[in-house]
């Protein structure tokens, strides 16, 4: 739930550090968008990192030692004890070290970045000042703009850290009382960026985070309806619909990927479909144990761009199924 409009529009008092744990969370996303657009404009990695750290990840990093007593909690050493002794394991297992250094490293981060999460007392400011930051991310995000317009240029991590400002202008849009036009702005521009230059994955996670929002929490009927209405005439005229979307975007000189693996009849995966088979493959070889965490890197240089069939690659067939169960259920709590 992003928004609660009850308590969102009354003026609500948050902590010092329930602010800062908020304000680092956010410093970070900030910053990878920052990162990931001027890396594109630029070329250069390094050039971007120190722009980006510039902007957002030194205010990041002083605000992490204001704040690291309240994240590092007896249940945050116990998960990441587990969390090392599954690595180890799968170190043992013949996985190769390079990759399991870069998932160490991102989850890491992930762990401490819920974890502050889950120590913010008053929640309502993650999400009050969430809606600013996701602004700004939407701010930092339009360069890309300049950098081409060709389907060569597509970037996934761009859409993906696109989709969080994305859902809370929806979310705003859906909720908030006040300022409804300017969500619908935000949200528009949004969403043609992810088309754009995002994947299908990070569409297809908005238009579910959408109707999970329509569905299950907006209590105005008229507005759901309208809502369903237009979706249905979508689906009516997909064809039609994609048509026009491609002719608008040639005349732009705009070479959309999304739009193109959408809107035709090929079913272009990049190879990703060999690499499931061969996941699946695998999967049957162990079923029970599974391969360890980043089990795939010992048959596959990379990873098989499925999140259930990874889970199974993994933790096999039993705890397979019962770790993507929590994640879908953290989810939707």
């Amino acid at each position: 739930m992003l928004f609660n409009s009850a308590n969102m529009e009354q003026k609500n008092y948050f902590s010092k550090t329930d602010r800062h744990l908020t304000f680092m969370i956010w410093s970070y996303f900030i910053g990878m968008m920052a990162f990931t657009v001027i890396k594109r404009l630029l070329g250069n990695g390094g050039m971007a990192l120190i722009i980006s750290a510039s902007i957002s990840f030194i205010p990041f990093v002083l605000l992490l030692l204001r704040c690291f007593k309240r994240v590092i909690s007896a249940t945050f050493i116990c998960a990441s004890l587990f969390m090392t002794l599954v690595y180890l394991i799968s170190y043992f297992n013949g996985v190769p070290i390079g990759n399991l250094l870069s998932y160490i490293g991102r989850s890491i981060v992930g762990l401490f970045l819920l974890f502050s999460i889950l120590n913010i007392k008053n929640i309502d400011c993650f999400y009050e000042y969430g809606n600013i930051a996701s602004t700004l991310m939407l701010l930092f995000s339009m360069p890309m703009v300049l950098v081409g317009r060709d389907v060569s240029l597509y970037a996934m991590h761009y859409g993906y850290l696109l989709l969080i400002a994305a859902c809370f202008h929806l979310s705003a849009l859906f909720f908030r009382h006040k300022n409804r036009t300017i969500y619908f702005l935000l949200f528009a521009i949004d969403l043609v960026l992810i088309v754009v230059f995002g994947s299908r994955g990070s569409l297809f996670c908005l238009v579910v985070f959408g109707a999970f929002q329509l569905l299950l929490r907006d209590k105005n009927l008229i507005r759901k309806s309208i809502i369903i209405f237009f979706a249905l005439v979508f689906l009516a005229y997909f064809d039609e619909i994609g048509i026009v979307l491609q002719s608008v975007f040639d005349k732009l000189n705009i070479n959309s990927r999304t739009i193109n693996l959408i809107f035709t009849n090929t079913s272009y995966v990049s190879g990703r479909d060999v690499l499931q088979e061969l996941a699946l493959e695998k999967v049957m070889e162990r079923p029970l144990t599974g391969w360890g965490i980043a089990g795939e890197f010992r048959f596959m240089r990379e990873y098989c761009h499925n999140f259930f069939i990874e889970s199974l690659v993994d933790f096999g067939v039993v705890l397979g199924p019962l770790f993507i169960i929590v994640i879908l259920i953290i989810l939707f709590m």
